[in-house]
């Protein structure tokens, strides 16, 4: 129920034609740039912008080697889309669909996946990245939110159901790999764990083995609202989005825990309603949403600790990164960006 509070919340903030944007354009601005300069080297472009009103509330982002892929949610028809990396116009890949239908995506070198979220009739869908019929992998899901891939398989979590699920990419018998959870939304994996949380109050961080044998393991508990997670090497990142009506808001916070064994230890806190979550080889970036207030923005910390730096003021809510930069949705103006170097 909380999560369906929050989701509603993000779904009757009318959506924008004007996109936020950073500071004025620098002076020390590189060329090439064409948007806004951050920091004299950084570039802010809209890839993205509801100026039709026809595939507004962008949601789920992902990437690959060449395009940018995102869903648009709470908006009817919804729309899967995408959009050249290096510039071009941005395009339909699936839909129409109903309203409130895909929400998380992946891809792979052929083939794109999703969670088509309805409550005890969503599912899990895939089609071909160069065009075709859309496929019903799974059907038959209670909530199908989150939604990550690895070589083989597919994982996901039902967040009404109360499980973590996966099946093989092309196809097949469905494995839980985890039942009776709290709302479990955003998911991870490595190459022997998928790591998810328990989206409610006093929530916690889980993992259980990719083969589904053992039982579900708790990371970390009393967590406020954890949102989502990512894994490295050597670390667990978690995102706690807190809530706006606690006295103490905004007191979200970004946490890190050793893979090995050890003590969490925010990495940021004080922050309004951070969401998702990404990380690279120095940092970690996240999404504050702030409850459609004014101290959105997208953000950073060194994996190592330090000061939080504000990227670029933003209501987003996914994101994503490559080698270069950061991509993310803005869900409130329905614009899609990205920020080079990150």
């Amino acid at each position: 129920m909380l999560r369906a509070a929050a989701l509603l919340a993000l779904s009757s903030v009318a959506a924008c034609s004007t996109p936020p944007h950073s500071v004025a354009t620098s002076t020390t601005c590189p060329e090439i740039c064409a948007g806004n300069c951050i920091e004299g080297d950084r570039c802010q472009v809209q890839i993205y912008s509801n100026v039709d009103t026809e595939h507004d509330r962008p949601y789920g982002i992902t990437t690959d080697a060449t395009n940018v892929y995102w869903t648009t949610t709470f908006t009817s028809p919804a729309w899967i889309m995408t959009a050249p990396i290096a510039g071009g116009p941005p395009v339909p890949l699936a839909g129409p669909f109903k309203t409130d239908n895909p929400h998380i995506l992946a891809v792979d070198g052929s083939t794109v996946y999703w969670t088509d979220f309805l409550p005890g009739t969503g599912s899990i869908m895939s089609m071909p990245l160069v065009g075709g019929a859309a496929t019903t992998l799974v059907g038959g899901q209670d909530g199908p939110h989150a939604l990550v891939i690895d070589r083989e398989n597919i994982y996901w979590t039902n967040y009404n159901g109360g499980t973590v699920m996966t099946v093989p990419k092309s196809g097949g018998s469905v494995t839980t790999l985890a039942s009776g959870q709290s709302s479990p939304n955003m998911l991870a994996v490595d190459s022997m764990n998928v790591y998810w949380t328990n989206n409610v109050t006093n929530g916690t961080v889980m993992k259980a083995s990719l083969d589904g044998t053992g039982v579900p393991v708790v990371l970390a508990s009393i967590q406020n609202m954890p949102y989502a997670v990512a894994v490295d090497a050597t670390n667990l990142y978690w995102s706690n989005s807190g809530s706006p009506t606690d006295a103490a808001w905004p007191n979200g916070t970004v946490m890190k825990m050793p893979l090995a064994g050890g003590l969490a230890v925010a990495l940021a806190s004080n922050q309004p309603g951070p969401f998702n979550l990404v990380v690279d080889a120095t940092n970690v970036y996240w999404t504050n949403y702030d409850n459609g207030g004014s101290k959105g923005a997208l953000m950073t910390v060194p994996i190592a600790g330090g000061t939080p730096t504000v990227l670029a003021p933003a209501h987003s809510y996914g994101i994503a990164v490559d080698a270069a930069t950061l991509y993310w949705t803005d869900f409130i103006s329905g614009v899609v960006e990205k920020l080079t170097p990150k």
